[in-house]
């Protein structure tokens, strides 16, 4: 690289964590990975006192009131419960329970909420919970498989069109650069603020003793306008697949957003994964819910969505009845669970007028992404003749699951 690496304040060695995060930074590849492994065994021996509460409020959807009974901590459930209140909801404290004494525990309350959601670790999940329960990740991953014409997308998509042409007339230029100090401007400067703003309360910033070892393993791609460098996409390389670990976009980020600088970002990281030879572009992690924008933005470049298992823990989702609130919240979040046989997404049509078959094709291209063992989609209006179904979508009768919980759901899915 012929200029010199963007300067920044060093870091204070003295900072909490500095130590440590040093040391994980230069980890070898996968070995963080191994340390979670081990360290998911653990974690039902740490699960002593989980918190219990009720959660009342306003919902998204109508606005009525409802209940929800969560069990972790509030940061932990965020997510779902975001989706599911309006606004701040009021928490009635109930107690604490073991993980062990959970499963009973929530059996015993759950008739006295709408919905319950449990966080709780993977193998604590397999073992003590019954199949009741969506199991619901906290992120999903997207792989983008190669090579990939972008030209030739262009011309099957309006919004990659655009993005096409934003990134050639924006006047974007592009380098990768493994300079230690442009790391540093990148972290501090571009992904840790963009992150903030383009994800408010619910944003999860990736730790930076994580991002430096992609780094050291990979590298990061400075994307310039006029010679300055204004976003960044920091990137490692696992044998023949690239991992897009995190992007970052100067200022605020909403106007070079705008502009194209997002996009041209991806198209130049796809341009320099093909370079190296790579046959995939991970995409890493996005929301379980295929409302999801940054999930509906990777599928449109062709991303497939994959169960990463790398996550210690999971959301476990139970309702009472499948109408009202719970309604609400898998029409307008139509969530990604996991199945036996893969990732199933589930959702709900409120409709009356009976399905035609180009209504069945614009809720399939809506919604659908490769990846998903099938699409199961609850409504109460009349069901088509199965052979009307596009490949993946799976139809149920609100009348067969409404009065029941989501074992009987899961079950029409896996038997249609």
């Amino acid at each position: 690289m012929d200029r010199a690496p963007v300067s920044t304040p060093a870091a204070s060695p003295a900072a909490p964590g500095a130590g440590w995060d040093r040391i994980l930074a230069r980890l070898p590849a996968g070995a963080e990975a191994r340390l979670r492994a081990a360290a998911a065994c653990l974690l039902p021996l740490a699960a002593l006192r989980i918190p219990v509460a009720r959660l009342h409020g306003a919902t998204r959807g109508t606005g009525g009131q409802a209940c929800m009974l969560v069990a972790g901590p509030p940061h932990g459930t965020r997510y779902l419960t975001d989706r599911f209140f309006a606004g701040t909801p009021r928490r009635e404290p109930i107690g604490h329970a073991t993980i062990w004494q959970l499963p009973g525990r929530l059996r015993r309350l759950r008739a006295s909420a709408d919905v319950t959601v449990a966080r709780v670790d993977r193998l604590s999940a397999r073992l003590l919970f019954d199949d009741d329960y969506l199991r619901v990740p906290d992120w999903v991953g997207a792989r983008l498989p190669l090579p990939v014409d972008v030209a030739a997308l262009a011309r099957t998509s309006n919004s990659i069109a655009e993005d096409w042409r934003k990134t050639r007339v924006g006047g974007w230029t592009a380098e990768v650069t493994q300079a230690p100090a442009d790391f540093d401007a990148f972290y501090e400067r571009m992904y840790v603020p963009y992150t903030l703003a383009r994800h408010g309360a619910g944003a999860y910033v990736k730790g930076c003793h994580h991002l430096r070892r992609a780094f050291r393993h990979g590298g990061l791609l400075w994307l310039s306008r006029d010679g300055e460098p204004v976003a960044g996409a920091v990137f490692e390389q696992a044998g023949a697949t690239l991992v897009l670990e995190a992007i970052g976009v100067a200022g605020d980020g909403m106007a070079l957003r705008q502009r194209g600088a997002v996009a041209a970002l991806y198209v130049h990281v796809i341009g320099d994964a093909q370079h190296r030879g790579c046959t995939a572009i991970d995409l890493r992690g996005s929301r379980p819910s295929l409302a999801d924008g940054l999930l509906r933005y990777k599928a449109k470049w062709g991303a497939a969505v994959y169960d990463k298992r790398d996550d210690p823990r999971l959301s476990l989702l139970h309702w009472n009845r499948l109408d009202g609130a719970v309604a609400e919240l898998l029409a307008h979040t139509p969530l990604v669970v996991r199945g036996r046989d893969g990732l199933t997404a589930v959702g709900f049509a409120d409709r009356s007028p009976p399905w035609t078959a180009a209504d069945l094709r614009r809720l399939h291209d809506r919604l659908w992404m490769p990846g998903l063992a099938r699409l199961g989609i609850v409504s109460a209006a009349p069901l088509p003749d199965a052979t009307c179904l596009p490949p993946g979508l799976r139809l149920v009768a609100h009348a067969r699951v409404r009065d029941r919980g989501p074992r009987a759901l899961l079950a029409q899915l896996a038997a249609d």
